[in-house]
C-alpha cells in the first residue's frame, strides 16, 4: 500500500470518528423529527449512521488483505495481536469510564446506573456491550469476530460468496431487532474481507485516484459525493417513517463502504500523518459519550424545548472544542508509551 493510500485511510479514520460524535451529540436532544428546525438536526444526527460500518468495515479490510490463505499459526498470531491491540486500550477507557460515571455523573446527573460500587458492579463495567464506557462495543465486536476468522475467510476466499454476504445480510435485516447485536454487523465485516482478499488492489486504486480532479476551482467530485452521501442519508430516513428504522439503517450501513470510497478517492492525502490523524480518531471515538452525557443534560437545562437545532450545535461545537483540547494536552504530554495505553497502536 502507498502512502497516499495510507494517509487517506487514516484521514477516514478521522472523518468517521466526528461523525460518530455528531450522531451522538443528540442525545436527549433532538426530538422525533417535528418541525423544520428539528428535521434538519435530525438529518444532521443521521449522516453519522454510515460511519460506524465504515470502520468495521476498514478493520476486516486491513485483517484479510491480500491473503491467500489462513494457516493454523497465522490464525494464533491474528488472536494475539488483536488481543494485544484491543486490550490495553479496553481495559484503560473502561476504567476511565467507571471513575468517570461514579464521580461526576452520578454527583452531576444523579444517575445510580454503577451505584452502589461492588464486585458486580465491577464485573458488569467490563463486560462487553454492557461495558462502562458504551463505545467500547466495537473493539469486543472485532475480537469476537477474530475468533472466527477461519470460518470467515473460508467463506469469504471464494469469489461466489458475496452471493452468500448479501443474502446474510437480507435475513438479517428482516430477522434483526436491535444494531447492538453482533449478527447485525457480519455481513459488513464479510464485505470488508471479501473485498480485502479478491480486490484490494482495484479498492485502494479507486481510494488514490482523482483527488486533484478541479475544474474552475471546485472539486465536483468531493461536491458529488458528499451530496450522494447527503442523499443516501436523506432517502433511507424518508423511507424509515414506513418501514422498520432498524431495517432502512441496515441497509444504508451495508452500502456505507461505497459512500465513503466515494468520498476519500477525492479527499486530498496529507504530505505526512501528524500525531492528530494518528491517533485523533480513536481518541474521539472512545471518549466523546462521556462529554456528552455531561455536556448534553447542561445544554438540555438551557434550552428547554426538546428537538431544536440550536442546542444541538452548540453540544456539537462545546464537544468538538473539548476534544480538540484534550487531544492538545494528551499530545503534550505523550509518549510512545503512554500513547499504546490508550489507542493500542490503532
Amino acid at each position: 500500500m502507498n502512502e497516499q493510500v495510507s494517509s487517506k485511510f487514516r484521514c477516514s479514520y478521522l472523518i468517521s470518528a466526528i461523525l460518530v460524535m455528531i450522531m451522538h451529540c443528540s442525545g436527549g436532544i433532538v426530538g422525533d423529527g417535528q418541525g423544520l428546525l428539528s428535521k434538519i438536526a435530525y438529518l444532521i444526527c443521521k449522516t453519522g449512521v454510515p460511519a460506524v460500518a465504515w470502520f468495521i468495515f476498514m478493520s476486516a479490510y486491513f485483517v484479510y488483505r491480500g491473503r491467500a490463505h489462513l494457516t493454523n499459526n497465522e490464525f494464533k498470531d491474528l488472536i494475539v495481536r488483536k488481543l494485544r491491540n484491543l486490550m490495553l486500550p479496553y481495559i484503560t477507557w473502561n476504567t476511565i469510564g467507571l471513575i468517570w460515571y461514579i464521580c461526576i455523573y452520578n454527583t452531576l446527573i444523579g444517575s445510580n446506573l454503577f451505584l452502589p460500587l461492588n464486585g458486580k458492579t465491577l464485573v458488569k463495567a467490563y463486560l462487553p456491550f454492557q461495558s462502562a464506557n458504551g463505545g467500547l462495543w466495537t473493539m469486543a465486536l472485532l475480537f469476537i469476530l477474530a475468533l472466527f476468522s477461519p470460518v470467515i475467510f473460508k467463506i469469504c476466499k471464494a469469489k461466489c460468496s458475496i452471493v452468500c454476504i448479501v443474502a446474510i445480510e437480507i435475513i438479517i435485516i428482516i430477522f434483526s431487532k436491535t444494531a447492538s447485536s453482533i449478527l447485525y454487523w457480519v455481513p459488513v465485516y464479510m464485505l470488508g474481507a471479501y473485498v480485502g482478499i479478491h480486490y484490494y488492489d482495484v479498492f485502494e486504486k479507486i481510494i488514490g485516484g482523482n483527488e486533484n480532479h478541479i475544474s474552475g476551482g471546485v472539486n465536483w467530485g468531493s461536491l458529488f459525493s458528499v451530496l450522494l452521501y447527503i442523499f443516501a442519508v436523506v432517502i433511507t430516513n424518508t423511507i424509515a417513517q414506513y418501514f422498520p428504522r432498524i431495517a432502512v439503517e441496515g441497509i444504508l450501513r451495508f452500502i456505507s463502504p461505497i459512500l465513503f470510497m466515494q468520498i476519500m478517492r477525492y479527499v486530498k492525502a496529507p504530505k505526512y500523518v501528524n500525531w492528530y490523524i494518528k491517533n485523533g480518531s480513536f481518541f474521539i471515538y472512545v471518549s466523546h459519550g462521556m462529554l456528552i452525557d455531561v455536556i448534553g443534560v447542561i445544554v438540555r437545562c438551557l434550552f428547554l424545548n426538546k428537538g431544536l437545532l440550536v442546542p444541538y450545535i452548540c453540544v456539537i461545537i462545546i464537544i468538538s472544542l473539548m476534544e480538540l483540547s484534550f487531544l492538545m494536552l494528551m499530545k503534550k504530554l505523550s509518549t510512545h508509551k503512554l500513547a499504546w495505553i490508550f489507542t493500542g497502536g490503532r
